[in-house]
């Protein structure tokens, strides 16, 4: 399982090339180590696969990490959140002695936490089942409405999303003209042409220019991953439109739907009183898609 997970992990798959992945101490030490200096050129080869199908495998891996819980009895893997510290809750198995069946509950365990919130799970999907339910009746009884607000949604941000992926041009241009400069370096290294002293001299300030603008454009590609719902085309509405039609009392709790549909599900629980064992439970949803224009529809169309 483990040599599956390196595999999926490695980004050589997006055409990455790595220079000097490991190093030794020395010379008489056989033993070698990460080298976390190394070089890396982006599409120095043809990609095996997308960068978006990539990201997905990486995200289902850390959500999959160390649990020992199918995702056919926890449907909701790797989407739970705490309300309050924002980590990610655990779902605990219990075997019950009265029903001989298994408990399962969604608890925070971060001890720095102030109010490690918690669920019964089967709570949780009476809620999460209502809620969607709730979504597929309001839009597709206002599907022309719905279309026209992801629209105007979508103009509002157009130019904004314009301005970042010129910037993200113009930082991806240059990313590109060092790493051909230091690929360049080695090369006259090789052949004898450059010294050592200047190699290293040239590398270091390139280096520190290198990582200044993957700094930025991290930064701006999260805002670009922000804005990306405004800027979809008129087909991932019918997408959209499609994946809530196909929603019924049937399918909605299973693990295909949910893990394609929400994002993250945050839980806020609260006693009604101290020393009650009553509590008020607060679901909050993110959708993996249009989060922010389905929370809008909702709240006009309310």
């Amino acid at each position: 399982a483990e040599t599956v997970r390196g595999i999926i992990k490695r980004d050589e798959y997006l055409g990455v090339y790595r220079t000097a992945q490991t190093k030794s101490i020395s010379f008489k030490n056989k033993r070698r180590f990460e080298n976390k200096d190394c070089f890396i050129f982006e599409n120095r080869y043809e990609a095996l696969v997308d960068k978006n199908t990539w990201e997905l495998a990486q995200i289902l891996l850390r959500k999959t990490k160390g649990s020992t819980i199918s995702i056919q009895e926890n449907i909701f893997k790797g989407l739970i959140y705490c309300f309050d510290c924002e980590e990610r809750m655990r779902l605990e198995k219990r075997g019950n002695k009265k029903t001989n069946q298994f408990d399962y509950r969604f608890y925070c365990h971060h001890k720095d936490c102030e109010h490690q919130n918690s669920i019964q799970k089967n709570i949780l999907e009476s809620i999460i089942l209502k809620e969607l339910m709730i979504l597929r009746d309001v839009i597709l009884s206002n599907k022309d409405e719905f279309v026209e607000y992801v629209l105007a949604y979508k103009s509002v941000s157009k130019r904004i999303s314009l301005d970042l992926n010129k910037e993200l041009l113009i930082l991806n241009g240059r990313a590109e003209e060092i790493n051909k400069f230091i690929e360049n370096l080695m090369v006259q290294h090789a052949k004898g042409l450059l010294s050592q002293s200047t190699l290293s001299s040239l590398l270091e300030k390139h280096k520190r220019e290198k990582a200044a603008i993957d700094i930025e454009l991290q930064k701006i590609k999260s805002k670009i991953a922000d804005e990306q719902v405004n800027t979809t085309k008129e087909e991932k509405i019918q997408e959209i439109l499609d994946i809530i039609q196909s929603l019924n009392e049937s399918n909605l709790l299973k693990a295909e739907v949910i893990q394609r549909l929400i994002s993250k599900i945050y839980v806020r629980t609260r006693y009604v009183k101290e020393g009650s064992h009553e509590r008020d439970v607060d679901i909050t949803i993110v959708y993996r898609t249009y989060n922010e224009i389905i929370k809008g529809f909702l709240t006009n169309d309310g």
